[in-house]
C-alpha cells in the first residue's frame, strides 16, 4: 500500500480523535481529499524565502504529483500555497527519500485554500508527493 493511501486509512480512524487537522504526535500526517477533480485559479506564490536563502525546489501544479528530486541540508525549509475550490478540499505535501521512503510528513493543510511554511530536518536526495485537487506551489529553500 503507497504512504498516502495508508496515511488516509491512519487519518480515517483518529478523524473523530484529534480532526487530523495539523502536525500532533497524536495524529498522523493524512493523505488525498476525495473531492472531486476540477479546474481551479493558479495558486499564489508560497510564503517568501528569507534573504540569503538558496531556492532547491520551485514547482507549481494542479491535482497529485510528484515533484522532481532535489538536494537538501539536514536542516530546510517548505513553503507552500495552494487554491482549493471550496472549504472541503486539502493540500499535503510528504517528504520521500530517494529509495521511496516516507521521511517526513511536510505539510497537511485543511479548510480550502492557504499558505504556509514547514521546517524539514532531512537531508539528501528527496522529492515531495503532492496529493490535492488543489492548484498549488511548492518551493523548498534552505534556511
Amino acid at each position: 500500500m503507497n504512504p498516502i493511501a495508508r496515511a488516509a486509512i491512519m487519518c480515517g480512524a483518529l478523524v473523530l480523535l484529534c480532526g487530523c487537522g495539523g502536525r500532533s504526535a497524536s495524529c498522523p500526517a493524512s493523505a488525498a481529499s476525495n473531492a472531486p477533480a476540477t479546474a481551479a485559479p493558479a495558486a499564489p506564490a508560497p510564503t517568501a524565502a528569507p534573504a540569503g536563502a538558496r531556492t532547491l525546489l520551485d514547482q507549481s501544479g494542479s491535482g497529485d504529483a510528484n515533484t522532481r528530486e532535489f538536494n537538501a541540508p539536514n536542516h530546510w525549509r517548505l513553503n507552500y500555497s495552494a487554491e482549493c475550490e471550496d472549504s472541503n478540499q486539502a493540500f499535503y505535501a510528504l517528504v520521500f527519500d530517494g529509495t521511496g521512503k516516507l521521511v517526513d510528513d511536510g505539510v497537511s493543510h485543511h479548510g480550502g485554500s492557504g499558505h504556509g511554511t514547514s521546517d524539514v530536518y532531512h537531508a539528501g536526495a528527496l522529492h515531495l508527493e503532492i496529493s490535492t485537487s488543489c492548484t498549488w506551489h511548492v518551493q523548498a529553500t534552505t534556511i
